[in-house]
């Protein structure tokens, strides 16, 4: 199980599979696990959205995901929370750049989700 944490919660909680759409929504969120806690997460959400997403940096102290179509700016970047890499945090991203682009990526089942 991974355990995902914010900022302003006071204690780490299970994901439910629904809402793993917005799991990168915000910077600062914590993923109890390290890097390979974020890999599970990436994962995840790729199979709940229907995004291709294509990992450049994968080690145990960064990790840093894009989009595979051309054109499209979503991006992550994580990295260790004060040099502890068995906690992640999400520094950078742009999801939501992805929404505006609905049309040249990902899965229109996302979208949708969004709209409700």
């Amino acid at each position: 199980m991974v355990r995902v944490v914010d900022h302003d919660a006071d204690q780490a909680k299970p994901l439910i599979s629904k809402k793993w759409i917005y799991v990168f929504d915000k910077v600062g969120r914590e993923f109890m696990g390290g890097v390979k806690a974020v890999r599970i997460v990436v994962d995840k959400y790729k199979m709940a959205t229907g995004h291709k997403i294509s990992i450049l940096k994968n080690d145990k102290t960064r990790f840093t995901a894009k989009c595979q179509e051309d054109g499209c700016g979503w991006r992550i970047h994580f990295g260790p929370v004060n040099g502890d890499i068995s906690r992640f945090v999400l520094k950078d991203s742009n999801v939501w750049c992805w929404f505006e682009v609905e049309e040249s990526c990902g899965d229109n089942q996302v979208s949708q989700a969004f709209d409700r």
